[in-house]
């Protein structure tokens, strides 16, 4: 009988250690910050048939990418109100995509060392609707506190980096 229950703890506790020995050595991140969604949409003139990231320090930088995505149309909304004092603003954009039914959905925003975290998920349309066969241009512009970072990521939801840059 006492032969049997061994196997049994043994594996009882490997399990329960099991969260520890594939963490050990990785560095936690910290709580999620405080972040503001100050523009998203599908439709823009920006035209990058690749993903893009790029950070805003100051107004007038972000009167450009703005601008560009807004540059066809008749009604152009004004530049949105950012404190840039405080913060900074990260674009993203998914770039070129198929159809409509597309959407950038950040996760979250975390720090990590000196570098802010942003994961986002590229939402598709479900396989079987109907979209309208228009090529789209996902984006997003993400509103960060300034903290003396150094870098910026955009991670998948699941934390791989999709890319990095310095501030």
């Amino acid at each position: 009988m006492r032969k049997k229950r061994l196997p049994i703890t043994v594996l009882v506790l490997l399990l329960l250690a099991l969260p520890a020995l594939l963490f050990a050595g990785k560095k936690p991140e910290q709580e999620q910050l405080a972040y503001d969604i100050v523009e998203e949409g599908t439709n823009m003139d920006y035209r990058n048939r690749e993903p893009d990231i790029v950070v805003i320090q100051d107004e007038g930088k972000f009167r450009d990418p703005h601008t560009r995505i807004h540059r066809i149309g008749t009604s152009k909304p004004p530049l949105p109100e950012v404190d840039f004092s405080t913060r900074f603003v990260v674009f993203l954009t998914y770039g070129e995509q198929p159809s409509a039914g597309y959407f950038i959905q950040v996760r979250s925003v975390v720090e990590r060392d000196d570098t802010v975290v942003i994961k986002t998920l590229l939402k598709e349309p479900p396989q079987d609707s109907y979209q309208a066969q228009a090529v789209t241009h996902p984006y997003v512009f993400v509103a960060v506190p300034r903290n003396g970072y150094a870098r910026v990521e955009w991670a998948s939801a699941v934390g791989e980096v999709l890319y990095s840059r310095p501030l």
